[in-house]
């Protein structure tokens, strides 16, 4: 029984790990948002225009994932950026851009591969 829990363990961590690497790449990748984005000056200088584009200007979102275990096999992920709520689900000047179910979407086309 003990092997089955360290293998129920270490799978259950390879998941997070690999969804936390998926966050990344979502935000970090450009990919097409959807339409309503103008033109913006992000406050790293770079000018991005229209819906395919990154999440990532300064990093500050990006950085501020916090990964608590809340028991076992369940974590919360929590995101202590001021303006991590809008970015995810917009507001009346910025269209939603769901992070966390577009790296759970790209988790799940992974998992064989993350799993073997």
């Amino acid at each position: 029984m003990a092997s089955l829990d360290k293998y129920l363990d270490h799978t259950f961590s390879k998941i997070v790990d690999a969804y936390k690497d998926e966050l990344n790449a979502v935000m970090d990748n450009p990919r097409y948002w959807g339409q309503g984005f103008g033109r913006t000056k992000r406050m790293n200088g770079e000018v991005v225009e229209g819906g395919f584009r990154n999440i990532v200007d300064t990093g500050e979102l990006r950085d501020s994932l916090i990964v608590s275990s809340t028991g076992r096999f369940e974590v919360e992920f929590e995101w202590t950026a001021d303006h991590a709520v809008t970015v995810h689900e917009g507001s009346r000047n910025q269209p939603p851009r769901p992070f966390t179910r577009e790296a759970a979407e790209e988790l799940d086309n992974n998992l064989r591969d993350i799993l073997g």
